[in-house]
């Protein structure tokens, strides 16, 4: 999983250099899924050799130049087949919440799969939890 699916969700919206890929991780999705920023160069250039970005070299004058990254079509095919897969709990990563966050690339039924997987996971640990607490 994982901020490899993160990431192509936001550059699937929009390119990004990996100093603009930190900031908006930070602003969305920090709460419950962190990255740094050596993270996400490591992720971004996983994901370049995998093929499923593209990196543009963008030239400045007055700075280094800046590297801005594209999902490509196997990326974003990558993506929502990611997307649209039940995925277990995650011990400290939540694959679900990043799956809502950019549930709107999927189709209203793929969505809804999706949540009737998670309801039927947290029905299976109240059974859990109940037949726990009726032995205390």
């Amino acid at each position: 999983m994982s901020l490899k699916h993160a990431i192509l969700g936001f550059l699937t919206y929009t390119d990004l250099s990996g100093y603009d890929l930190k900031k908006a991780l930070d602003s969305s999705i920090q709460h419950f899924w962190h990255a740094d920023q050596s993270q996400i160069y490591r992720t971004l250039r996983k994901l370049k050799e995998e093929g499923l970005v593209n990196q543009e070299i963008q030239e400045r004058e007055d700075r280094l130049d800046r590297k801005v990254y594209t999902a490509t079509a196997e990326g974003k095919a990558e993506l929502h087949q990611w997307l649209t897969t039940p995925h277990p709990l995650g011990d400290e990563h939540d694959p679900f919440l990043i799956q809502v966050y950019f549930g709107g690339m999927m189709t209203k039924e793929e969505f809804l799969t999706i949540i009737r997987a998670q309801l039927a996971v947290a029905d299976e640990q109240a059974a859990i939890f109940q037949a726990i607490n009726e032995f205390a």
